[in-house]
């Protein structure tokens, strides 16, 4: 009889007539039903809110005015209870080339549907080949430092998290938040998700380094054929974009096109390489310029857009190769008269 029904605070009845069945939508507070008869009753959950699992009937008897059940019965009162739903979900860190990156400082912050913060259960974390747990207990931030493999987050709570990059591994900038959301354990964003995995990119770290070819006067000398050649953090050979290359004054470029060695000649003013990775670098002379010999080889290193090692930087912080003069031997014969005389 649905006159015998109170609904709850922003409850709302489905049925709309007597019946055998009677179907409402929970509200903010609990719905009563009056006048039961004796009898055995099954309460039935048929769709639960975002964010909660459908759970299992309740049965119940009611006789002779008591309400008898299992625990979820108390008085006259029947509790149903919904759990959350919960999803792993996988964080990857890649460059942009695809590959998985480690030593990237990371932490997940999340609000749950009743915006409550998210608590992490660090025995929930599953961490990927040399990642490592920077925090040390469960709480409303996580964080770790990425490894050669994802790291995976179980047990999370429909709501909206955020991805943060505290620190970039060498060679790499920080990226920028990512910001997903859980609807019924399914994750929506931007393009940085796909699936139940969340994908974060950092950008290489691109530094111009500027090559001065000098005497050992100071004075700029063109006419010498260098190459550059380098290694980048991973190992690989640095592919050097001629585009890239701004020439200085007279200077001549001898690549032709895109490649492991970039081979120039020298100007009357430095040469601008830029957008180059971390890595480690060799200048290499070929040919020096009339009147000075070939030099030997520079190696440098950039680390995090720094350059390292055994080189000499001008006051702009060019590199500065320099030729020492070649040196003309002149060998002279001395030829002595002698004069005999005769009586």
């Amino acid at each position: 009889d649905l006159s015998e029904i109170t609904l709850g605070k922003d409850a709302s009845l489905v049925t709309k007539e007597n019946g055998t069945e009677i179907t409402w939508i929970s509200g903010s507070t609990p719905t009563f039903i009056g006048n039961l008869v004796n009898g055995v009753y099954t309460l039935h959950e048929v769709a639960s809110p975002t964010g909660y699992e459908v759970t299992t009937d309740i049965v119940f008897t009611v006789n002779d005015g008591q309400i008898i059940g299992e625990t979820s019965v108390s008085g006259s009162k029947v509790t149903m209870i919904d759990g959350y739903i919960l999803s792993d979900v996988t964080i990857s860190k890649q460059n942009v080339l695809g590959n998985e990156i480690k030593g990237a400082t990371l932490t997940l912050t999340g609000t749950d549907l009743e915006g409550n913060k998210v608590v992490f259960d660090l025995e929930n974390v599953g961490l990927g080949k040399d990642a490592s747990l920077v925090s040390k207990s469960s709480g409303s931030e996580l964080t770790w430092v990425s490894g050669s493999t994802d790291t995976t987050i179980g047990k999370l709570k429909d709501g909206t998290y955020t991805l943060h990059e505290v620190a970039a591994p060498n060679g790499y900038v920080v990226t920028t938040d990512i910001t997903f959301t859980i609807v019924d354990g399914k994750l929506t964003g931007d393009t940085s998700v796909s699936g139940s995995t969340v994908t974060m990119i950092d950008d290489y770290r691109l530094t111009d380094v500027a090559i001065s070819k000098q005497n050992v006067l100071g004075s700029e000398i063109k006419g010498a054929t260098l190459t550059l050649t380098g290694t980048d953090l991973e190992g690989s050979e640095v592919v050097f974009d001629i585009s890239k290359v701004d020439l200085g004054e007279e200077a001549k470029l001898v690549s032709s096109s895109n490649g492991n060695e970039l081979t120039w000649i020298s100007g009357s003013t430095a040469t601008l390489v830029r957008q180059l990775k971390d890595g480690t670098y060799t200048i290499h002379e070929v040919a020096a310029p009339s009147g000075y010999v070939v030099t030997t080889d520079i190696t440098f290193t950039l680390v995090n857009g720094q350059i390292t090692g055994d080189v000499q930087l001008d006051t702009d912080g060019s590199i500065i190769v320099i030729d020492d003069f070649a040196v003309t031997t002149t060998t002279t014969t001395a030829t002595t008269a002698t004069n005999t005389a005769t009586t």
